[in-house]
């Protein structure tokens, strides 16, 4: 049985068509390869109500609905869990209710094995409830491994030890204190399953010595992740063979080193990225002199994004609190907006220490 595994699409109106255009490299990809069975772990919205101020419930959630229909008209049955972005909190309803009735579509909200002909998964979907998973996990041993069913872990889960993004590793903690859902990676190793697919982190990452682990993001969300592959994975039941499918009808993120004066300068920067696409975003980080406005809007309305870097140096001697001010308002403001990048200044200064005013004037009415 071939089942294509996905994680954390994140859809949202603040990019929806890039969402639509993934979505439906994804759904091609799954009927040319002729798979069986698509898992979605987690995250498949940003928020449990869908909405946000870019667009509303209804279009956000018809983009993520008619990829899935598109994929149950060509036979292709859907497994889901919800992830800690489509709900609100401990014993609120989650955004997946828009499944709900689907023909082919089945939305597994607690603790449970699905079974399928000759293989089964086991179902964790994310819980606010502070609870420890070890202990819900450790029920599926009992049928684990059993001949001829192979075994696979669907969760949307927290583990200690892997990477978050970049090379930030996510911290071994005492599960009992801070009541997150989270297991340390030597307890995912311990589990017999013939594979995981977790959802969560978007870094891909193997955590289990070959078997999986974070199956990786659908597509890359901002610049905090960029560099990571973005698409899903296939996985043969029979032969336990993986393989990744990258996907790149959605926009990329590049971040490219330069120096201020080459944008004051106006030179050519379009070339330091060779391989963005138009539909990619480039950010620009601008060190060394003052970024000049005029220049950095140009850039801007071609489509770029320009961010000023100050040395260490710089920031801290700017971020110093001077002694004597620390009760005056008006002169903390000042030092404040000074360390914006560009430092605020005029009329929007001004703006500040008038609102300043009338906030506090307001309290004392009020008091």
């Amino acid at each position: 049985m071939l089942i294509a595994n996905v994680a954390d699409i994140h859809a949202r109106g603040k990019d929806l068509e890039a969402c639509r255009s993934q979505l439906a490299a994804m759904v091609a990809e799954c009927v040319r390869r002729e798979v069986s069975l698509v898992t979605f772990a987690g995250d498949i919205f940003d928020k449990s109500s869908i909405q946000d101020q870019h667009a509303s419930t209804g279009a956000i959630a018809a983009v993520v609905i008619g990829a899935v229909a598109e994929l149950t008209k060509h036979g292709i049955e859907v497994l889901m869990i919800p992830g800690d972005h489509d709900q609100a909190g401990s014993g609120s309803a989650d955004a997946l209710h828009v499944f709900d009735g689907m023909a082919g579509v089945m939305v597994e909200r607690y603790v449970e094995w699905v079974d399928f002909p000759n293989f089964s998964v086991f179902c964790v979907p994310w819980f606010w409830s502070g609870l420890d998973p070890s202990g819900y996990i450790n029920v599926a041993k009992d049928r684990i491994g059993r001949p001829p069913r192979q075994n696979m872990l669907l969760a949307h889960i927290r583990i200690g030890g892997a990477i978050l993004s970049g090379t930030q590793t996510c911290e071994e903690v005492n599960q009992s204190a801070t009541r997150t859902w989270q297991v340390p990676r030597a307890f995912l190793e311990s589990l017999p399953f013939d594979h995981f697919a977790l959802g969560n982190f978007h870094k891909r990452q193997d955590l289990t010595g070959g078997r999986g682990g974070f199956i990786g993001a659908l597509r890359q969300n901002d610049f905090g992740f960029e560099g990571d592959p973005a698409g899903f994975e296939t996985w043969d039941s029979e032969t336990g063979t993986t393989e990744w499918v990258e996907l790149d009808a959605a926009p990329r993120y590049y971040t490219v080193k330069v120096a201020a004066a080459q944008i004051n300068n106006g030179h050519d920067l379009s070339g330091l990225a060779p391989e963005a696409r138009d539909i990619d975003h480039v950010r620009f980080e601008a060190t060394g002199d003052k970024v000049d406005v005029v220049a950095a809007r140009n850039l801007e309305d071609e489509g770029f994004e320009v961010v000023s870097i100050q040395p260490r140096e710089e920031r801290t001697q700017r971020a110093e609190v001077p002694e004597g001010i620390i009760h005056k308002p008006h002169e903390l403001i000042d030092l404040w907006a000074g360390t914006q990048t560009p430092p605020i200044e005029g009329e929007r200064l001004a703006a500040m220490h008038e609102m300043h005013d009338k906030v506090n004037a307001d309290e004392e009415v009020t008091t």
